[in-house]
C-alpha cells in the first residue's frame, strides 16, 4: 500500500515522545458501555493522577523510534496481509507497581494480537520498557491503596467477541494513521 492510502485525524491524545500501534474498539456502543461501567464502578478519589482510559484500547506495540514516511509505508505493507480478526474480552485484572499507579485492566485473548506484536517487534526499533507481551484494554490507573478492591470485580463485558479489521498508529505528534 502507499503512503496516500493512509488516513490522517488529528486525535486529542496526551503527548508522547514514541509511536503507538492499538487496536481500537471498532464498536462506538460497547466503548461508550465500558466508559459508563467504569464510571459507575470506580470512584474518583480511587484514582491516581492519569485517572481513567477514556478511549478503549489495546496496544499492540508502544514504543516506535521512528514515525518516518518510509517507516508508515513499511508498517502499512506489513499489516496489508491482515484479515479482519476476533479477541475476546477476559477478566479484570491488575499492574501493580506502575509509575502511573496500579492499572485496573481488562485481559484480552487473541492470539492474532501476539502475532502482529511478534510482527512489529522484530521489524522496527522501539522502545520496550515492557518486553512481554500481555493484551489489555486499560480501564483506570488506580492509587495503589485501593487497588485491591478490584480484584476479582466482576466485569459485564467477559466473554465478549470483537472484531477488528483496522488498527491505529498515533506518532508522537498526536496525529493518527488508520491502516486498513
Amino acid at each position: 500500500p502507499s503512503a496516500d492510502l493512509l488516513r490522517v485525524e488529528m486525535k486529542g491524545l496526551g503527548p508522547h515522545k514514541y509511536g503507538c500501534l492499538m487496536a481500537v474498539l471498532p464498536d462506538e456502543e460497547l466503548r461508550r458501555r465500558i466508559m459508563d461501567w467504569s464510571l459507575e464502578n470506580i470512584p474518583d478519589f480511587h484514582l491516581a493522577p492519569e485517572g481513567r482510559e477514556t478511549r478503549a484500547h489495546i496496544t499492540v506495540k508502544f514504543g516506535f523510534e521512528s514515525s518516518s514516511p518510509k517507516s508508515m509505508e513499511k508498517l502499512a505493507s506489513l499489516l496489508s496481509q491482515v484479515k479482519p480478526f476476533p479477541i475476546s474480552l477476559g477478566q479484570t485484572s491488575l499492574f501493580k507497581g506502575g509509575e502511573d499507579g496500579d492499572v485496573l485492566k481488562v485481559d484480552i485473548m487473541g492470539e492474532v494480537l501476539h502475532q502482529l506484536n511478534h510482527l512489529v517487534s522484530t521489524n522496527f526499533a522501539c522502545h520496550d520498557k515492557y518486553p512481554d507481551y500481555k493484551p489489555h484494554l486499560t480501564l483506570a490507573y488506580l492509587n495503589p491503596e485501593y487497588s485491591r478492591l478490584y480484584e476479582g470485580l466482576l466485569f459485564p463485558f467477559t466473554g465478549k467477541e470483537v472484531v477488528f479489521s483496522s488498527l491505529e498508529y498515533t506518532n508522537p505528534e498526536k496525529e493518527t494513521i488508520i491502516i486498513p
